[in-house]
């Protein structure tokens, strides 16, 4: 028994998309403003860095899905990994300082990924070469993890 007009396969996954990744926004939101304050105990900021790096990782996803041959495929999840590649950039500004502190070269090259990242995306630029941004950008932060 249908309760209404039946729903495609296809639009299906994407509404299921939507709803996981605004699910991990809003959970990195509330982690963002929970931590959120002067400076970061190691605990804070190791969160942060794994907020960070799960915020990478899911972009990544979305967007090899999204984008090939420097056009949108699958638009919801192009604006999907867009507000994630942001985020990360937002989550970054955020963490600066207390990387700094920590390993200034490595912190300062994580910057500079993230915002090649968020160009790139922007620019709709080959996946796979967002993706090697992408895995230099996760390794700095697997490093900076280990030393907290």
């Amino acid at each position: 028994m249908s309760l209404g007009r039946p729903v495609s396969v296809d639009r299906r996954k994407k509404l299921i998309a939507i709803l996981a990744v605004t699910a991990v926004i809003m959970a990195a939101a509330i982690g963002y403003i929970t931590l959120r304050g002067g400076g970061e105990s190691e605990p804070q900021l190791a969160e942060k860095l794994r907020s960070l790096r799960s915020t990478l990782d899911l972009m990544m996803i979305e967007y090899s899905e999204a984008v090939k041959n420097g056009s949108v495929k699958l638009e919801s999840e192009y604006q999907v990994a867009l507000s994630l590649a942001r985020r990360a950039s937002i989550i970054y500004e955020d963490l600066e300082n207390e990387l700094v502190s920590i390993d200034r070269e490595a912190s300062m090259r994580l910057g500079e990924l993230i915002n090649e990242i968020v160009m790139m995306v922007e620019g709709k630029e080959d996946p796979e070469l967002v993706e090697r941004k992408v895995v230099e950008a996760l390794e700095i932060i697997d490093s900076l993890m280990d030393v907290l």
